[in-house]
């Protein structure tokens, strides 16, 4: 028993130190969908052409939106395999990840 909990602490303490936020948590998704809306808020004002706006407003939020959700599922998947890795090799492999969520969704 005593063990379980030590080695419990060691997780959390490695977890705590790792420099990806903890996307598993409800807070982490809700500040990831806050972000992404607003994102899509700014490139639908900066194409900002009257009637078209909720259009392009529309689109902006879709494909963002099944980015950062996707994205944000996959890095909560692998955060037990990124942790165990150095930062520089972690976030590099977290980038990619992303990066390769965002091709399947632009080309879907």
């Amino acid at each position: 028993m005593k063990d379980t909990i030590i080695n419990k602490d060691l997780a959390d303490k490695n977890n705590s130190d790792f420099f990806l936020p903890d996307f598993c948590h409800s807070s982490s998704v809700f500040m990831v969908v806050l972000v992404s809306e607003l994102l899509a808020i700014i490139l639908a004002l900066v194409r900002f052409q009257g009637d078209i706006f909720w259009q392009h407003l529309g689109q902006n939020t879709f494909i963002i939106q099944w980015i950062a959700l996707l994205s944000t599922a996959l890095l909560c998947m692998s955060r037990p395999v990124l942790s165990r890795l150095s930062d520089l090799p972690a976030g590099i492999i977290g980038y990619f990840m992303v990066l390769i969520v965002t091709f399947f969704v632009s080309v879907g």
